[in-house]
């Protein structure tokens, strides 16, 4: 759903009639599923694996979306459009960068030094005097020892390309924000502390806000809406995903918070301990 914008899930489902009921969902590539739309106008879904294409009902898939732009009565519009599909220039920008950089180091044959040699030097003898060179300073243990040049030798230090000229280093900053900003990720969880933004409680917070609730707010809303998972037969049961272990704030904050639920008469004792998963106790369900 993340990644693609949409997210199919087959209801394997056993039994007829009312006693049909859903024993596992298993989860389709989105790429090999398509919706749209039946020549009586319902919504089919081709699934296709192995060279075949199956046709699956509504019935039997359950589709959860991401942003929808409208519905014109094409087909395109049954499917989301996933967050990086809104910025895919933008993505494409960073990888086709990334791509340049391993070009670059892969490909770079240009030395960090020179040594010009008189033009009397035979070919024989300059290649001597390298190997002497190089075993002498080459590697960190030789690092720092001082060079003596003879016969007319000159050493030429040649500048190497400084990728923050090329503002590669803003480039790779702004990419990573980029990504970060698509999902509503503090910049701190992927290591982006070079302008500030919220950290430790407060990102995440905003992690499980907006970067979590985009996700999982769909999922809750189409497992929730599927007959087959929650038949309307008086019981209100949904789905919800409890993230506030995400934000769990540290022990003074959290027993100061238990402290005021439990003397506003919020919650009971027993209630208080279920958050940290520990046993009921005997006299602890009084409000």
């Amino acid at each position: 759903l993340a990644a693609c914008g949409n997210a199919y899930l087959h209801k394997i489902a056993v039994g007829s009639g009312s006693r049909r009921r859903v024993k596992e969902l298993l989860v389709l590539d989105p790429r090999r599923c398509r919706p749209r739309r039946s020549a009586t106008g319902t919504i089919v879904y081709d699934v296709s694996y192995g060279g075949a294409t199956k046709v699956m009902s509504a019935e039997e898939i359950i589709h959860v979306r991401d942003l929808q732009f409208g519905d014109s009565g094409l087909d395109a519009d049954l499917e989301g459009v996933s967050s990086i599909g809104t910025l895919r220039v933008a993505v494409g920008t960073g990888t086709q960068r990334q791509a340049w950089e391993r070009a670059y180091f892969s490909n770079d044959a240009r030395p960090g030094s020179a040594i010009k040699f008189p033009q009397d030097l035979g070919e024989a003898e300059a290649k001597a005097f390298l190997d002497l060179w190089n075993a002498g300073h080459r590697g960190p243990e030789n690092a720092g020892k001082a060079a003596a040049l003879g016969g007319g030798a000159d050493l030429v230090v040649i500048p190497p390309i400084s990728l923050a000229d090329a503002q590669f280093v803003e480039s790779e900053r702004l990419t990573l924000q980029t990504i970060a900003g698509l999902y509503g990720m503090p910049p701190s969880l992927v290591g982006d502390t070079s302008e500030g933004g919220p950290t430790g409680e407060d990102a995440q917070i905003q992690f499980a806000v907006f970067c979590l609730g985009p996700v999982v707010t769909p999922l809750e809303q189409a497992l929730s809406a599927d007959p087959d998972l929650f038949p309307d037969d008086g019981e209100a049961m949904f789905v919800e995903a409890l993230t506030d272990a995400l934000v769990r704030p540290d022990m003074k904050t959290r027993v100061d918070a238990y402290r005021q639920y439990r003397q506003g008469g919020i919650y009971t004792a027993n209630e208080i301990r279920r958050f940290d998963n520990q046993p009921p106790h005997p006299d602890g369900d009084v409000l």
